[in-house]
């Protein structure tokens, strides 16, 4: 057997074809290396992304909101988990959760990104879920796209067909279905958490993804994708740190603002690309009596 295989590899070497096993292409595990900065982890990385793990305080979430990943952050989702499992909320109705949607209903893109004083006519002209991240290179239209995508996605995948006219988790207005399910989300994945541990994929498919933001020799972590109900589950029920996966690619470093995407395309100016940045990367998330 070894021979036949030996002749295969050299054969599709000679092809010009990738022969690595799939395990060459999983994430670095370096949820055990010590380490002083990020950066020295995804440096030797190559080209393959990097499991690590990381402080919660230094990690910010749902979408352009910027929470902060902690036990005592603003986010909705870790305060309606934490009312849970204090024994104060054990439904939808009444939650923390419905309060948010409720109080929380950004229209426009400028109103979510916290640009009110903007002259960029789509920042005042597209809903609010068609908001971009200064540092990923999106149009608007992909950007409401996606969100349409992944969120008629999730609702399937979690036993309903609703649709985006339900609303999506990002904030209100939703749909009483839309609230509930979000709330059965949080609730499951906690009791999970609470009875599994936290479970990390070592393939890469299913974790926390995060970019890693850089201003100067200091770092924050912003999650986009998958994990917005697991972060708030690890931070609500105490823990301190969290594994998340990094490609090397996904790096945005602030003294770069005027090369980002949506500053080259005009969408942004470089000043409200780094304002952008910096309210992400100091945590000040979105005031709801300001969000609608």
């Amino acid at each position: 057997m070894g021979r036949y295989k030996s002749i295969l590899k050299a054969a599709a070497r000679h092809a010009g074809l990738d022969v690595r096993k799939a395990s060459d292409f999983w994430p670095v595990d370096h949820t055990r290396t010590a380490w002083s900065h990020p950066l020295e982890l995804l440096s030797g990385s190559g080209c393959r992304d990097v499991l690590l793990n990381v402080s919660l305080d230094s990690v910010r979430f749902q979408s352009l909101h910027a929470f902060v990943a902690d036990h005592n952050g603003a986010s909705p989702f870790i305060k309606t988990i934490t009312d849970y499992v204090e024994g104060r909320c054990t439904t939808y109705r009444g939650s923390r959760l419905e309060a948010f949607y409720e109080s929380c209903q950004p229209r426009t893109p400028s109103a979510f990104m916290q640009l009110p004083t903007s002259v960029q006519p789509w920042l005042h002209d597209l809903p609010a879920i068609a908001s971009i991240l200064p540092w990923v290179d999106k149009t608007p239209q992909d950007r409401f796209d996606a969100v349409c995508y992944w969120t008629e996605k999730d609702n399937i995948e979690h036993g309903t067909h609703l649709t985006m006219e339900d609303g999506c988790q990002h904030f209100g207005p939703v749909s009483k279905r839309k609230g509930e399910l979000e709330f059965e989300r949080l609730i499951k994945i906690t009791e999970s958490i609470r009875t599994n541990g936290f479970k990390v994929d070592p393939r890469g498919d299913d974790n926390i993804w995060v970019f890693l933001l850089l201003d100067g020799d200091e770092y924050r972590f912003h999650q986009e994708g998958g994990g917005n109900h697991r972060l708030a589950a690890l931070a609500a029920l105490g823990y301190k740190k969290a594994t998340v996966q990094i490609k090397t690619r996904h790096i945005a470093r602030k003294q770069e603002a005027k090369w980002w995407p949506t500053v080259r395309k005009g969408y942004l100016t470089e000043q409200e690309a780094v304002a952008v940045f910096d309210r992400i990367f100091r945590g000040d998330s979105i005031i709801l009596d300001h969000c609608v």
